[in-house]
């Protein structure tokens, strides 16, 4: 979660930069090994300190606590068996403490860090304002939905027009009948059937012409129309099964968790946009997440090689540019953001 309390993040962020660094030091080989038994960070400073942040500015030093790790050197003996050689605490790095201003002073300079949102990869429904239904596809590897090598794919989102029972695919600039796709993907008019009932099934299976979606579909990811479309009838449903999502996301939004998108997936938001168009469920909504939770990298947060960086286990350290003037009391603000991911609440059924 996003924490408005900078004693609060620097708990959090200890926290993960604790479990980094444990991974990061835990080695071992043939003959030997090193064990980490415990990782602390020292927090010995407090964001209201303004004296000793001033006195770190004017120092030109950081404003940081240090981190101590407990280890034990093990040898493998001639019968095979590790024996514990040596063991100490160290302090194996130092940590920028988080100031009051949300900022961290590294060699005199104080650097704020913009947080920009993003939305975790999954599936969100929503109403707009003219009463259309969408369900936005936020892809993980958004590589995919794009026919040229390097080129950066898309998001595409599923549209429920209430007044026409139509279900649509936004890929693009392209707005394409949904049901041509989703029986590409694999599903029958029997599902359809079991999840939008008959008459919105009829409905749809009357509104378009496969071979016209298919050649349609083609040209948004390529770019341009195929000779023959139905030789690509089955293209929608291959980038689906190359589309990652969240698990823990899909579960809250869809009612089962999906780490790849399918037509099975599609066919249950379907279910939950017809849910919000009889009023029987409420769109989803969004809670803010500060820093990602478990997702350190194998790199160790601490070491030369950081260059001073404030202490976030999920990104790749930090370039400061001196963008601040000295009139501004050497403060810098980061021209790169780090991302708070948003991470649905579950769905609220109405009564």
């Amino acid at each position: 979660m996003a924490y408005l309390d900078p004693d609060q993040q620097f708990e959090h962020i200890a926290e993960k930069v604790s479990e980094a660094v444990k991974d990061a030091l835990s080695v071992e080989t043939q003959k030997s090994k090193i064990v980490v038994h415990n990782v602390e960070v020292v927090d010995n400073k407090k964001a209201d300190d303004f004296r000793d942040q001033k006195k770190a500015i004017r120092g030109g030093k950081s404003w940081q606590v240090p981190i101590r790790a407990e280890m034990s050197l093990m040898r493998r003996g001639r019968g095979g068996e590790m024996r514990e050689i040596d063991r100490k605490k160290v302090i194996v790095g130092h940590l920028p403490r988080t100031t009051g201003r949300f900022g961290y002073i590294h060699n005199g300079s104080e650097y704020q860090i913009f947080n920009q949102l993003r939305l975790r990869p999954g599936v969100y429904h929503r109403k707009s304002r003219d009463d259309k239904l969408y369900a936005e596809f936020n892809l993980s590897n958004q590589e995919q939905l794009t026919g040229v090598d390097g080129k950066r794919g898309r998001n595409f989102k599923m549209e429920f027009d209430p007044k026409k029972a139509i279900f649509f695919i936004h890929v693009g600039t392209a707005k394409l009948p949904a049901y041509p796709l989703l029986k590409s993907a694999g599903l029958s008019d029997d599902d359809l059937e079991r999840t939008w009932g008959k008459k919105v099934l009829d409905r749809n299976r009357k509104y378009a012409k496969p071979a016209g979606v298919y050649g349609k579909f083609y040209k948004a990811v390529h770019g341009s129309l195929p000779e023959n479309p139905d030789e690509h009838a089955g293209l929608f449903g291959e980038h689906l099964e190359r589309a990652e999502v969240d698990e823990t996301t899909t579960k809250r939004t869809l009612g089962k968790g999906y780490k790849k998108l399918s037509g099975r997936a599609l066919l249950d938001s379907s279910s939950q946009l017809l849910q919000i168009s009889k009023g029987t469920r409420e769109p989803d909504n969004q809670v803010l997440h500060g820093v990602p939770d478990g997702q350190h990298r194998r790199r160790s947060p601490v070491g030369s090689d950081h260059k001073g960086c404030p202490g976030h286990p999920e990104e790749d350290p930090l370039e400061h540019r001196q963008a601040a003037s000295p009139a501004q009391g050497g403060q810098h603000r980061d021209d790169q953001a780090v991302h708070q991911e948003v991470l649905p609440a579950e769905p609220r059924q109405r009564t």
